[in-house]
């Protein structure tokens, strides 16, 4: 499983928005995704600001706050300010 499916799968068994700490706890002791670096979140982090950059608008996910990340299809207000500078 890719660290962007892990944490599809950990937002939407959550049904709200997490800080990237808390997405990047859930995967690791679900066994969703599994990492040697020192620094996973950041890992997680990064990948989920890269995703969004790239895709934009047809992300999965959205930016709800600094490092807050929900799924698309929530009805949670986003950050948009953030979402249009990525």
């Amino acid at each position: 499983m890719t660290v962007l499916d892990a944490v599809y799968q950990v937002l939407e068994e959550a049904a709200q928005p997490l800080h990237v700490n808390e997405i990047t706890r859930r995967i690791l002791t679900n066994g969703l995704w599994k990492t040697s670096g020192k620094t996973p979140a950041a890992t997680v982090g990064a990948e989920l600001y890269s995703d969004l950059k790239k895709h934009g608008g047809a992300s999965r996910f959205i930016l709800h706050s600094p490092q807050t990340f929900g799924l698309k299809d929530t009805n949670t207000p986003v950050l948009n300010s953030l979402n249009q500078d990525l």
